[in-house]
């Protein structure tokens, strides 16, 4: 039985997961409320690293001391307004303890600071990676290379009596340019096809 190769990583509500099937990887990326589930074909998949930094956006930033001034402002107007009505300080201590988990949620969305490393291609692989999580996501990376490459040597390596040897040919040349062979063994593989090519004149 082969070894489950996968990642699952969380951050607040975001969660992403990819777990390596033998045609591909099976993505599940929830952020923000919304999922999506989707089948990445090892074809579709490429190994372009890119590290991503993300921190607060500084006019966002000034927005939200903004408005966390304003409210905090409108709190002890109506606070006082509400002594002088005799409302209480139930309502007060209500409001400011809605002001400050409103206020709360949004800081941690807002003041955020992420690190990713994408896999850019024709499907991105987007994976978190902060000190913690770099051993992880680096070891899964290499696996998953691993399983990519052993995906397309067993597609495309089959030799037999029906094969067209040029179009076999083609094949090989681009696995070695994908480096999904060795120089080595595609030298081994060409000489085979001009036997084969010798044989059948």
């Amino acid at each position: 039985m082969s070894e489950r190769i996968e990642i699952a990583q969380k951050r607040g509500r975001q969660i992403r997961k990819y777990q390596v099937q033998d045609d591909g990887v099976k993505s599940e990326v929830k952020t923000d409320g919304t999922y999506h589930s989707l089948m990445l074909k090892f074809e579709d998949i490429e190994f372009d690293e890119i590290i991503v930094d993300r921190k607060p956006n500084p006019v966002e930033m000034g927005f939200f001391l903004s408005v966390l001034f304003n409210l905090i402002f409108a709190v002890i107007l109506l606070s006082d307004w509400f002594e002088r009505m005799q409302v209480g300080t139930i309502v007060t201590s209500s409001m400011l303890m809605g002001v400050v988990s409103g206020m709360s949620v949004w800081a941690y969305t807002l003041f955020r600071f992420d690190r990713e490393k994408i896999l850019k291609g024709p499907k991105n692989i987007f994976l978190f990676y902060s000190e913690k999580d770099q051993a992880e996501v680096d070891n899964f990376i290499d696996l998953l290379k691993s399983k990519q490459k052993e995906y397309f040597r067993k597609m495309y390596m089959d030799l037999d009596d029906t094969s067209d040897l040029w179009a076999y040919e083609g094949r090989l040349k681009w696995l070695l340019d994908k480096k999904f062979i060795e120089k080595e063994e595609y030298k081994y593989l060409k000489e085979e096809i001009s036997n084969r090519r010798l044989l059948g004149d």
